[in-house]
């Protein structure tokens, strides 16, 4: 039952995570929907009804940090290539919601150093992409968010050599 569903969510979760820190970019993730939908002779009772909309529902809310994640990496993965075919303007857009979904998940989590680690990274790439456009004002608030990030990351990981890469 409900301690079934609690620990293979929780397993779901964590594989994305660590397929995301290991630096994955995309996973598959399947869930028939029908338990949605109002369907003659599907759980006619009620309390059996929202029971297994509320577990299925808490599925993909343990899901959702894990795959918002993964979007931020295939964002910047994309980025990084735009960038690289000499279209910055455009990448500067694509580099945006790395930060956007990082500042989501960083106001959920705020201590999580890997969190403040991407979300320091993501505001260099998009700081450093402005620096490229020309536009210095921009890329020096955003670089100074990102130093923000990795100085205080560097304070709580003294010894992490990649929590430094961006100061």
């Amino acid at each position: 039952g409900q301690r079934t569903v609690g620990r293979v969510t929780s397993a779901l979760a964590d594989v994305t995570a660590r397929f995301s820190a290991g630096g994955g970019t995309s996973v598959w993730f399947v869930r028939d929907l029908h338990w949605l939908d109002e369907i003659d002779g599907y759980l006619e009772d009620a309390d059996a009804r929202r029971d297994v909309q509320e577990r299925g529902l808490a599925e993909f809310d343990a899901m959702a940090a894990a795959a918002d994640r993964l979007a931020a990496r295939a964002y910047d993965a994309w980025a990084d290539s735009v960038f690289y075919m000499g279209r910055e303007r455009e990448a500067a857009e694509l580099f945006r919601k790395p930060v956007e979904i990082y500042e989501r998940l960083s106001a959920a989590d705020p201590d999580d150093p890997a969190l403040v680690h991407s979300t320091a990274r993501a505001y260099w790439q998009l700081g450093t992409t402005h620096l490229s456009l020309e536009e210095g004002a921009e890329a020096l608030r955003l670089l100074e968010k990102s130093e923000t990030l990795a100085r205080r990351n560097v304070a709580s990981e003294p010894e992490n050599q990649e929590a430094a890469r961006f100061l």
